[in-house]
């Protein structure tokens, strides 16, 4: 069983300049120039194994695009992406790149936790210590969210059929935060919303 506690405070978040909310990700004053007007927001989520940038038939590696870090993308670049929309790029099964879509966001004054899944078995996010369900079954390669009120708790993520955590996080979050915990190959992690750099079509 893999166990990781990891604790994230709201003064962390604070003074990190990370942001959160659909509005704030299209900001152009978060990337230092004007984002593209197709531009989808996507990031590359890696724990303990690197993944490539080159994917999607475009090479992303001379981008200088940081792990678990949003980059503001132009639609032109990627297939089958909604404008506006969040996405997260996982290790598949095959061992190559997928691209998840996350769940639109909504209400800006929640917390949105997001999970998720880039393992091969099934998952919940949920209380610790036996306590309810927080995300309901999120299936290999998808990604489910729900947004909260402010919120300090234990949570821990389950593999379907299980009580047994694989991993267990403190949390401390306030208004307008979002925070994803990240299941991927052998590691799980917990990503709170960044953004980056800027990718244009040429």
């Amino acid at each position: 069983m893999v166990f990781r506690q990891s604790i994230i405070a709201a003064g962390f978040l604070a003074t990190s300049g990370i942001l959160s909310g659909p509005a704030l990700g299209q900001d152009s004053g978060l990337y230092g120039e004007a984002i593209p007007a197709d531009a989808v927001f996507v990031r590359w989520l890696e724990g303990s194994t690197p993944l490539e940038r080159s994917a999607f038939g475009y090479d992303f590696s001379d981008e200088n695009i940081p792990a678990n870090t949003y980059a503001a993308v132009s639609a032109e670049l990627l297939p089958d992406v909604s404008i506006g929309g969040y996405y997260s790029v996982v290790l598949g099964a095959s061992g190559t790149p997928l691209l998840v879509k996350e769940p639109e966001r909504g209400d800006q004054t929640k917390v949105h936790m997001i999970l998720v899944n880039g393992g091969a078995t099934p998952v919940t996010l949920n209380i610790a210590g036996g306590g309810a369900e927080v995300i309901s079954l999120t299936s290999q390669s998808e990604a489910s969210s729900r947004a909260v009120n402010p919120v300090s708790a234990s949570l821990e993520v389950r593999p379907e059929g299980s009580d047994l955590a694989i991993a267990q996080f403190e949390v401390a979050l306030r208004r307008g935060q979002n925070m994803t915990f990240a299941v991927l190959d052998g590691d799980v992690i917990l990503v709170p919303s960044a953004f980056g750099p800027v990718v244009k079509a040429e």
